[in-house]
């Protein structure tokens, strides 16, 4: 008889432990979900907006102040590298230093544009400032120097892959892909809290049973 009643006396805390494990795993698995379904917001909102105002505008996206632009080459490895994202903030060509990553305008009336690091400034015969750039995964310097005027801005971030995604995520495969994963993940883990809430109150149930 004392077996039996160690037994029935040690349940209580071998359920309270049960909850307990179980709660703290709901929690967790809820902050990842979260997390997760606020950067894909947040991802998708960046893009909505920049996407909006390239087509009204017919401009480069921006957002904060920065202009973005995806990377098309690798002369920046290992700094970065194609297909990264990069955030360049208009600037005053005076307060350029060297060692900053500059993006800017090609030769003439060229309309491609360069992201290279300064590795040089130097000063023109009237007085303006130029800039030696170089990529960081080339062997010599960039072929001409680049004027003040041609500068765009410094680079203040480079996101890995995030180019790539962009690309993706303006095409209507990426668009319907953004709005049917926080969906989803919204949807499994509504499903989650039912079939959890189900369990709990079928083995409180069952207790009840057990101690009538």
């Amino acid at each position: 008889s004392r077996e039996v009643l160690s037994a029935v006396e040690n349940k209580p805390d071998t359920d309270f432990k049960q909850k307990k494990s179980l709660s703290g795993f709901q929690k967790f698995l809820k902050i990842v979900g979260n997390i997760i379904f606020a950067c894909v917001v947040i991802v998708a909102i960046i893009v909505v907006f920049s996407t909006a105002q390239y087509r009204i505008t017919g401009g480069q996206p921006k957002i904060l102040g920065n202009y973005m632009f995806i990377v098309l080459s690798g002369s920046m490895n290992p700094t970065f590298d194609a297909r990264s994202m990069v955030f360049v903030k208009p600037v005053d060509p005076e307060q350029i230093k060297e060692g900053d990553i500059i993006t800017f305008k090609g030769q003439g009336s060229s309309k491609s544009l360069t992201t290279h690091r300064v590795v040089e400034i130097r000063e023109t015969a009237t007085g303006e400032r130029e800039f030696v750039t170089k990529g960081d995964a080339n062997d010599v310097n960039d072929p001409y120097p680049v004027s003040a005027d041609k500068v765009v801005g410094r680079v203040t971030l480079a996101v890995p892959y995030l180019g790539a995604f962009m690309n993706f995520a303006q095409t209507k495969q990426g668009i319907l892909t953004l709005l049917i994963i926080p969906g989803g993940l919204l949807i499994l883990l509504e499903i989650y809290k039912i079939c959890t809430l189900l369990l709990q109150a079928k083995r409180e149930k069952a207790q009840r049973k057990s101690e009538v």
